[in-house]
């Protein structure tokens, strides 16, 4: 009896401790936590092969998420169910740029390997249209059917409504890197790889569209690139971030720096504005060289603080979905995600 009783005791004993190092094996090695603030979510999608996310955009209004793959691939989710919706064959290789339209039912795409942006239909996935000679970043222009694309040095303006580019080609003389704009002041931010910040005066002339060079700025060094800008709601700042990690807000009068915003990242491959709040995401690595383990941050633009937590690759890419509260990120073959407890 006594016998059988130290038997199942120690069959209970084992048991426990196989459990035990089971949940600290999923919770530390495999699924390890995040940050001590945020629970982490593994997420339905788990991609093929060998692929990865390069590029995501979040559109509040359509509640899409737009995730782009290092095959050319993009996956549509629906980001409340959390789960996609539809995918497409959408470039021959890497998507490198994402951009909804401002009602969230077109969808902007290209890859830095190719000469074109296409655009889509963000309920179907129908292909729509091809935009020749642009393969940059691309934003919304100031007037309301109009939006900016770069290709290498210049920018053009293309009507989505007429789903044509307007002939005018802007050029900058530097490689850019950031688009963005303001329709309270009319105004165009472009940043570029040689560490400028142009500032682009949008006007309406008999008629006519043009964008006219108002003012510049070189506050970093040629190579430390300006990856993301995006203008205050009354178009008084402008917030930059760049490849080296420094986020910083400059007043447009006389582009002089107001503030450094807080962030411990020393080389950053992605930077990310949302579109309906008031966050940064950050993804790269507290090593300038880029080469140690990755790192996310999410960067709370209104009180300028920054939550910073691992990621399983040094190239992860993260967008902020805003109505669930939460920070996704895509790192290797998954997606997971950072709420806020």
């Amino acid at each position: 009896m006594q016998n059988t009783n130290r038997k199942q005791l120690f069959v209970i004993a084992a048991a426990s401790l196989l459990l035990g190092a089971g949940y600290l094996l999923w919770h530390y090695v495999l699924f390890p936590p995040i940050h001590s603030e945020f629970s982490q979510t593994l997420f339905k999608q788990r991609f093929a092969g060998e692929d990865r996310a390069t590029s995501m955009r979040y559109h509040d209004g359509g509640k899409y998420l737009a995730i782009g793959m290092e095959s050319g691939v993009i996956h549509l989710w629906d980001a409340t169910q959390r789960e996609t919706r539809l995918s497409m064959r959408a470039h021959q290789y890497r998507v490198s740029q994402l951009q909804f339209s401002r009602d969230g039912k077109q969808l902007f795409s290209n890859s830095y390997f190719e000469s074109v942006t296409q655009l889509w239909d963000s309920k179907s996935g129908a292909h729509l249209a091809s935009i020749a000679n642009a393969r940059g970043p691309v934003a919304q222009a100031p007037h309301k059917n109009l939006y900016l694309i770069a290709n290498d040095d210049e920018f053009i303006l293309y009507d989505l409504h007429k789903r044509q580019a307007l002939p005018e080609r802007y050029k900058t003389g530097e490689s850019i890197t950031a688009l963005a704009s303001n329709s309270t002041k009319s105004l165009i931010a472009v940043g570029t790889a040689s560490g400028s910040i142009q500032l682009w005066q949008f006007n309406e002339q008999q008629g006519q569209l043009q964008a006219v060079l108002k003012q510049k700025i070189k506050p970093y060094a040629t190579g430390n690139w300006l990856l993301a800008l995006r203008f205050s709601a009354d178009g008084q700042n402008l917030i930059s971030a760049n490849r080296e990690g420094t986020v910083s807000e400059w007043r447009i009068a006389n582009l002089s720096k107001l503030r450094d915003i807080p962030s411990t990242l020393r080389w950053v491959h992605q930077a990310t504005f949302s579109e309906h709040s008031p966050w940064l995401s950050l993804a790269g690595t507290l090593d300038p060289s880029g080469g140690k383990a990755g790192k996310v941050e999410l960067i709370d633009l209104t009180k300028g603080e920054a939550l910073r937590f691992p990621a399983r690759s040094n190239y992860a890419v993260a967008e902020m979905v805003s109505p669930l509260k939460m920070g996704l990120i895509a790192h290797g073959r998954r997606i997971t995600g950072a709420t806020l407890d």
